[in-house]
């Protein structure tokens, strides 16, 4: 499904944005785990928690 920013509302269009930043995180987070590099030098590379890059 493919939403149209220009159809949303000032808040809609921020959950949005936040939701794209995350997928793209998300997806970096899966490249490297799948390339077999430890959680620890994920944290260390991406800056995030070890909570997140866990999951």
């Amino acid at each position: 499904m493919t939403i149209n920013p220009d159809l949303l509302t000032y808040a809609e269009k921020l959950q949005y944005e936040g939701y794209l930043r995350r997928e793209e995180t998300n997806a970096a987070i899966m490249k490297l785990a799948g390339e077999g590099i430890p959680i620890k030098e994920i944290v260390r590379r991406t800056g995030h928690s070890r909570k997140l890059c866990a999951k």
